[in-house]
């Protein structure tokens, strides 16, 4: 198995492909929320790789202490099945105090136990990839 050096950063050089973030756009706050230390640094390696600004919370009150300093341009993306919290109820306090953010649920639930979703928010089943992942994203910086 070669190393990540052997490879010639083969990890950043994945993440500048798949990172569509369209030329002139901003790139996005986003409050990631997983109770999973693992989740949680993958996906925030891979958004920090795409330009964005990550604030990693590992459960919904982290979340919203870090909201009132998340600027303008702000993504939610959570895990549905938090401590003490839900993703939806996390995700509708979200909205309570900041109308409008996008959201985009994780979830390792089928789809069908998932209340249905509005317009602005995107479900994405795990396990998924981390190309997918960055196609959702740029998705939604393009909308927000």
């Amino acid at each position: 198995m070669m190393s990540a050096t052997e490879t010639g950063g083969l990890w950043p050089r994945l993440m500048q492909r798949w990172c569509m973030m369209p030329q002139g756009q901003t790139p996005m706050t986003v409050l990631l929320v997983d109770d999973d230390p693992l989740v949680l640094s993958v996906l925030a390696e891979a958004l920090t790789e795409c330009g964005h600004r990550v604030v990693p919370c590992r459960d919904a009150g982290e979340c919203l202490a870090a909201l009132d300093g998340a600027g303008e341009r702000l993504l939610l993306v959570t895990d549905m099945a938090l401590p003490g919290c839900s993703g939806r109820a996390l995700a509708e306090e979200v909205r309570r105090r900041r109308p409008g953010v996008p959201v985009v649920f994780a979830t390792g639930l089928p789809a069908s136990a998932v209340v249905p979703l509005g317009t602005d928010e995107t479900l994405m089943e795990k396990p998924f990839s981390l190309r997918d992942f960055a196609a959702v994203v740029a998705r939604l910086v393009t909308v927000a």
